[in-house]
Order: structure tokens, then C-alpha cells, then sequence
């Protein structure tokens, strides 16, 4: 075999190479090494218990590191703090100002009856400033919407409000909960018992008969009130606008068992045929 360094002239480097390339002697005493070395141990499985790889901080080093306020690693007794989602839905009923990103469908933090939430679930103030717990319409058919007095649905809503009064005013088994709001364009300025009084020598609302009105709420955003982030949620807007609400006169039908059947946008009605269906069941 020709020794590529005799080409280029450097004979001493040749001879170099040469006396260090390996003998068969030294390849028979490496494959003796070999066959005599003891195996390696087999890695541990996944999830066995496996020896630390450092020794554990004595005493005197652990008081140093508490002395200093260095947090050390959670014990297993610790509970582990509730999820971002379940966090954020505890602070939305406590009133506080939560991330609604990627939240889909609001659960109160308490449980709801048969672990479902429902109509009856919630409390809210009259016109007065008396709280009302909700459970009170139990077994009725409820629509629940926001109104206010200076909008252009104002004249046609309110008078819709009157026909049903006077369709359904007769039957116990059938109210209106009217919850004033001013967050669209500041469309309601005037107080609760202002909006009662406008109901009725405005627009012959029999108020407390048929038609219950609730104090002043927001019903979108962060500051909504808790029964609106419910109804809201429940049902999205059916042209498409998301779960958010819109604008004035949104209205949520509600069955008899406190569930939403049905949302209806801001300019159109409930259709009747719903409602006496929604009555005749049990």
C-alpha cells in the first residue's frame, strides 16, 4: 500500500504514522479488555424512584435559606391553587374584574341545583334596592331583558311589553323581568324607580304586576351582573354577534324548570307560539 505522506516528500512524517499504527497485539489485548469489562447498568424505568443526584442540604443550611426568605420546594401537603378558569370564574361572582379569554360558557362558583346552574340560582335588587332571590319564579315562564327609556326601541319595546301584559297578565305562570341599563350609548340616564314611574304613565305598564323591573345593572363586560354573564353565556345572539350582549332590549325566555330556552334580538319579539308552548308544559 502506497503511504500517502511518500507522495508529498515528507518521508519523516511516513515514518511517524507508521510506528504509530496499532499492531495485531494491541487489537487482541483491546478485545480481551472488552469482553472482560462488566455490563452497565440498565436505566431505571420511568417513574421509579431513583437516588438524588445531590445529598440533601443539612440543617443549619436549610435555616439559612428561611432566614433569607429563599422559598423552598412545595411540600406534598400543600393543595394546589385552583386553575386559572376556575379562579377567574370564582372573582366574576365576588365582583371582581376577571379575564373572560377563552372562557366559553360561565359556571358560577357555587354549584346550581342538580349541579346545574339555573334561573333560580341567583339574587338580584328590585327597583327599590330590596334583594330578591330569583328562586321566587320557580315554575314560571320568565323573560328577562334590558331595557332602557331613551332609545329607539324604547316606543315599539315597551308597547310589545304591553301587549303581552295584556295576553298573558291573567295567567300567575308567566312575568317580565326589566332590568334598566345605560351602557349603550347612555341610552337610560334615569334611576330605577324614575324607569318605573316612565313604564307607567308613559306606556301603561302595570309595574309589579306582570312586569317586574330590577335596579339599574350592567349587562356586558367584566362589571356585568352575575345573572347576565349567566344568560349571556348560555345562549349566543342568533345573527351571529357572539355571546356578548349588543345593545338594549335583548331578551332570554326562560322555562319553567329556570333553564334559557331561547334568546331573542334586541329589535325582535318573542314568538308567542313559544311562550304558550313553553306554559302548557309541566
Amino acid at each position: 500500500m502506497v503511504n500517502s505522506h511518500a507522495l508529498t516528500g515528507d518521508e519523516d512524517v511516513a515514518k511517524e504514522h507508521t510506528e504509530m499504527a496499532p499492531t495485531e497485539e494491541d487489537h487482541s489485548q483491546h478485545h480481551d479488555e472488552e469482553t472482560n469489562r462488566e455490563p452497565a447498568p440498565e436505566p431505571a424505568p420511568c417513574g421509579a424512584d431513583q437516588a438524588p443526584s445531590a445529598p440533601p442540604a443539612d440543617s443549619e443550611t436549610t435555616e439559612a435559606g428561611k432566614a433569607a426568605g429563599v422559598a423552598g420546594p412545595p411540600s406534598a401537603e400543600q393543595e394546589a391553587p385552583p386553575g386559572i378558569e376556575q379562579h377567574a370564574l370564582q372573582v366574576a361572582v365576588a365582583g371582581g374584574k376577571p379575564s373572560l379569554k377563552g372562557i366559553h360558557r360561565y359556571v358560577p362558583a357555587f354549584s346550581g341545583e342538580n349541579g346545574r346552574i339555573s334561573l333560580y340560582d341567583f339574587k338580584a335588587n328590585d327597583a327599590n334596592g330590596d334583594p330578591v332571590d330569583l328562586s321566587r319564579y320557580r315554575g314560571k315562564v320568565v323573560v328577562v331583558m334590558n331595557v332602557a327609556s331613551r332609545c329607539d326601541f324604547t316606543a315599539p319595546m315597551y308597547s310589545y311589553m304591553r301587549e303581552l301584559q295584556r295576553k298573558y297578565g291573567g295567567n300567575e305562570a308567566f312575568k317580565i323581568l326589566a332590568f334598566p341599563c345605560n351602557q349603550f350609548l347612555k341610552r337610560e340616564p334615569n334611576s330605577a324607580v324614575e324607569v318605573c314611574k316612565f313604564a307607567e304613565e308613559k306606556h301603561g305598564i302595570r309595574v309589579g304586576a306582570t312586569v317586574h323591573f330590577y335596579e339599574k345593572v350592567n349587562v356586558k363586560g367584566p362589571e356585568a351582573h352575575p345573572l347576565w354573564k349567566w344568560l349571556k353565556m348560555e345562549v349566543a345572539d342568533p345573527a351571529c354577534w357572539g355571546n356578548e350582549i349588543k345593545w338594549n332590549f335583548v331578551k332570554f325566555v326562560i322555562d319553567k324548570q329556570g333553564r334559557v330556552a331561547r334568546r331573542v334580538m334586541h329589535f325582535n319579539k318573542v314568538p308567542e307560539k313559544q311562550i304558550t308552548r313553553l306554559l302548557e308544559q309541566s
